[in-house]
Parts: structure tokens; sequence; C-alpha cells
């Protein structure tokens, strides 16, 4: 089905991450194309996707830099008093304050490292 960016745009009801896009998707697709003995095509299901999510704008993207794990230690360090030490804090600070990308879970191990160090 022609699922895009649009499901996770402005204006979607079911915004959220690339891990359960296709969840998301298959979810609207259950409640808003498809029915009990509906009996369309594919290409009848995709032209009323295509339909549901006409006018939806697209998620806007973000061009974040990407440090390898020495450069990432190091702003950890440097930012982790700003955010008294909260992980998820600091993480949504490096991403919407500095554009810095990090993977959740790379950023918690590395973050687990600067804390054992602080200890």
């Amino acid at each position: 089905m022609p699922y895009d960016d649009r499901l996770d745009g402005l204006d979607s009801p079911l915004r959220g991450t690339r891990n359960d896009f296709a969840g998301r998707a298959l979810r609207h697709f259950a409640e808003h194309v498809t029915s009990d003995g509906d009996l369309r095509s594919a290409a009848e299901h995709a032209a009323a996707v295509s339909a549901a999510l006409e006018g939806w704008r697209m998620a806007e993207r973000f061009d974040r830099l990407r440090y390898d794990d020495d450069a990432m230690l190091a702003l950890i360090r440097l930012h982790w008093d700003s955010e008294q030490g909260s992980t998820a804090r600091l993480l949504r600070s490096f991403r919407d304050n500095l554009g810095v990308a990090c993977e959740q879970g790379r950023f918690a191990d590395l973050a687990r490292t600067v804390r054992s160090e602080r200890v």
C-alpha cells in the first residue's frame, strides 16, 4: 500500500517512530480504508489509501550531525550537568538544540559509560 512519510506528518493522527511505521500503517488501513466484506482489489485499496492521505503534509526531516563514539562521549561529558544526568532529556537536547543524531540505545549505552565515570 502506498503509505509514506505523510503518516508521520502533522496531519496524521497516527504519528510515531520508524520502528512502528508498519503497525501504524496497518492500523490506518484497517480503521479507515477497509471494512468487513470489502472485496475491492489491491489496486482499489491502494487508490483508497492514496485518497485518504491526500492533502496530508509530509513529516519534517532533520539533517543532524553524526559522531563516532569518542566524540559522542566527549559531548555527553560536556553537557551532562545541563540535564542533571537524565539520559532522555540529554538525548532530546542533543537532537533539538545541538542537531546531533544518535540512536536511542547507543546513546543510553554511552550515557551509562559517562554515569559510571562520575560515581
